[in-house]
């Protein structure tokens, strides 16, 4: 087992989902159940906060909410938070309800959800405190996805944030200056660059970096806690990495293709 100074050899006592005891080899007595772990590490199950299963606009496509539950309890995961999308004509509650519904029966794992927020009106703004209250904590925004009807502007974001700080709930977002990446698509296409290998040069660093830091001032004049989806620029962890020395409440994560 291993502590904060040292590793030991340790038995560990289960009560139902928690760890009841740690003890000397030998000595917590007599168990229901035994698992051989000599020689190994015996690590707490992961949390993975950004999980898309069947995921829009492809939701036959797997993982499903079975296969890619009990894939992720294989690999060591024992929870996930997945996201429900706000339809074009849902309510929170409704869409909360909608993908739990959908997740009733079929997941091997415990499992949580972000709330993907698309429509940001008076009445659904009050429906965010009911909805953090059912358990539903934190909130994802996009800046970009306009195609999709997903992005949200500026003005919807800081209500947003407003509300989760009153809550004491999390803002998430997907940070992406989508105006300037189109302007630079354009760019790119007019002059015939086509070919997948000029997809960064349509991302570049910049179309994130803005977007964080424009998203850190905002978090900052709501009061609220951000938290950063798939960061993939040295731009943007700076900025998380600045704001976060500050004192402010920011946190960032990556995915294994951005390192």
């Amino acid at each position: 087992m291993v502590l904060p100074g040292s590793v030991i050899e340790a038995d560990i006592a289960i009560a139902g989902e928690a760890i009841g005891a740690i003890g000397k080899p030998g000595v917590l007595g007599p168990a229901r159940r035994r698992i051989p772990a000599h020689g190994l590490y015996v690590l707490p199950g992961g949390i993975d906060p950004h999980v898309h299963l069947r995921w829009p606009p492809a939701p036959d496509t797997p993982p499903g909410l079975q296969s890619g539950t009990v894939a992720a309890a294989f690999g060591g995961t024992t929870t996930v938070i997945d996201f429900t999308i706000q339809g074009p004509a849902e309510s929170f509650q409704e869409a909360a309800a909608r993908r739990l519904a959908q997740a009733q029966g079929h997941m091997a794992v415990d499992y949580g959800l972000h709330l993907l927020v698309t429509r940001v009106t008076p009445e659904t703004l009050g429906e965010i405190r009911e909805i953090v209250h059912g358990g539903i904590t934190s909130f994802k925004l996009m800046t970009a996805y306009r195609n999709l009807g997903w992005m949200v502007d500026d003005g919807a974001l800081s209500a947003v944030m407003v509300e989760a700080a009153r809550c004491g709930a999390l803002a998430g977002l997907h940070a992406e200056n989508e105006a300037l990446a189109l302007y630079i698509t354009k760019d790119l296409l007019d002059r015939g660059h086509t070919g997948v290998e000029y997809y960064e040069a349509g991302r570049p660093s910049l179309v994130e970096g803005e977007a964080v830091r424009r998203a850190i001032y905002l978090a900052r004049k709501a009061g609220a806690a951000i938290y950063f989806f798939h960061i993939s620029s040295e731009e943007g962890l700076e900025a998380v990495r600045a704001a976060q020395s500050s004192g402010q409440l920011v946190y960032a994560e990556t995915c294994p293709h951005y390192l």
